[in-house]
């Protein structure tokens, strides 16, 4: 997933869509919105691109 996408990701989320209308949206399937969220999200807190990529990056 490019930063570019992430960001998207992460700006849908904030607007409160579900995770099925943000994979909708973006032409994914739920299951890689979902993967995403549960890989990269913060404990309790949003969703961050930026850090979302550089663990990525690190992978």
């Amino acid at each position: 997933m490019s930063l570019e996408e992430r960001t998207q990701l992460g700006l849908l989320a904030e607007q409160g869509l579900s995770r099925r209308a943000i994979a909708a949206q973006m032409g994914r399937s739920t299951s890689t919105i979902c993967r995403r969220f549960a890989r990269n999200a913060t404990l309790g807190g949003p969703y961050r691109a930026a850090r979302a990529q550089a663990m990525a990056t690190q992978r």
